[in-house]
C-alpha cells in the first residue's frame, strides 16, 4: 500500500484516450489487476510512468532485497522493481464496475491494502508474475527450508553493522555487492560476529556447492528457482493466466500504466 506520489491525475477524456490508444489490450471483461493505494477513495483518473521515477521504500530490508534483485545477473531480463509499479492479479472477471467494486469491497481491507484502483498496462507491457500474493515471502535460496530473501537481508544488515561498522550503504548496489563478495564460507564460519542466523545460510551453501555469497544469491535467489514468470500483457495473456491465492499474486511493471478508481469505472465504460 503507497501513497501514490509519483502519479499525476488525469480527466476522463485523457483516460478514454490511453485505453483507446495505448491499452487496446484491455477490457472490463478481462481478468483484473488491482493496486492499493492510500488516499484514493475519491473517483479519479491517475497515470503513472513508473520507468521515469525510483520507488524507495520506507522499510530498509525492503531495500535490500530489491536492490538485490534489481542487479543480480539472473534478473537483468524482469523489469526492475525500484523503477515499477507493483499490483495484484486476480482470476476473476467481471461485468461492469459495479461488480468489480463489490468484489473488491469484499476481498480487500482497506486498512491493508488502501483503496484498491484498477491498474491498467498499456499493450506489450512487460509483466513480472509472483507465485504468491507477496514478492518477498516467496523467494528462497536452496532447497526445503532454504533461506529467505528477507533472512538474507538481515544477514546483510547485521555484517554492515558488525563487521564495516555501518559504513556501506544498503541503498545502493555497491555497499550490498562488497558484502556479498567478501563473504566467503571461510569468512562466515570464522566471523568474530558469528550469529545463529549464518547457520542455515552455511548448510544452504554447503548443499548447494556455493563458497562464494554472491554467487549463492544469484543463483539461488534467480526467478527460474522460485517459479517467477515473465509475460507481456495483452488479452489472451492476462486471461490465461491463474492466480496462485485467492487474494490474487503480485505483479509489477515498468510500463505507462493508468489508474482507474472502482467509483470511476462506471464512468469510464460508459464513453469506451
Amino acid at each position: 500500500m503507497l501513497k501514490e506520489g509519483r502519479s499525476y491525475e488525469v480527466d476522463l477524456y485523457q483516460a478514454i484516450d490511453f485505453i483507446n490508444n495505448q491499452a487496446t489490450e484491455w477490457s472490463i471483461e478481462n481478468k483484473q489487476i488491482f493496486r492499493g493505494i492510500q488516499d484514493s477513495e475519491y473517483e479519479s483518473f491517475q497515470f503513472i510512468e513508473p520507468s521515469s521515477h525510483e520507488r524507495t521504500s520506507v522499510a530498509v530490508d525492503d531495500n535490500i532485497y530489491n536492490v538485490m534483485v534489481d542487479n543480480l545477473s539472473s534478473w537483468k531480463e524482469y523489469p526492475k522493481r525500484h523503477h515499477s509499479v507493483y499490483g495484484m492479479f486476480v482470476d476473476e472477471k467481471f461485468n461492469n464496475g459495479k461488480d468489480a467494486t463489490e468484489w473488491v469491497n469484499k476481498n480487500y481491507n482497506k486498512n491493508l491494502f488502501g483503496y484498491v484502483n484498477f491498474l491498467i498496462p498499456e499493450n506489450n507491457s512487460l509483466l513480472a508474475v509472483c507465485p504468491s500474493n507477496d514478492f518477498r515471502t516467496s523467494l528462497q535460496a536452496g532447497s526445503g527450508r532454504g533461506v529467505k530473501i528477507v533472512e538474507m537481508t538481515k544477514i546483510i544488515n547485521h555484517m554492515n553493522k558488525h563487521e564495516y561498522g555501518n559504513k556501506l550503504d544498503m541503498g545502493k548496489w555497491e555497499g550490498i555487492q562488497k558484502i556479498l563478495n567478501e563473504f566467503n564460507l571461510d569468512k562466515l564460519t570464522s566471523s568474530e560476529y558469528y550469529t545463529y542466523s549464518y547457520d542455515n545460510l552455511i548448510i544452504k551453501m554447503k548443499e548447494s556447492g556455493y563458497s562464494n555469497l554472491l554467487e549463492f544469491c544469484n543463483d539461488g535467489f534467480s526467478p527460474e528457482n522460485n517459479e517467477m514468470e515473465l509475460t507481456n500483457y495483452s488479452e489472451n495473456n492476462i486471461n490465461t493466466m491463474e492466480g496462485y491465492y485467492a487474494e490474487g499474486s503480485e505483479v509489477w511493471t515498468d510500463a505507462d500504466c493508468l489508474i482507474v478508481s472502482p467509483k470511476s469505472m462506471s464512468e469510464v465504460l460508459e464513453h469506451l
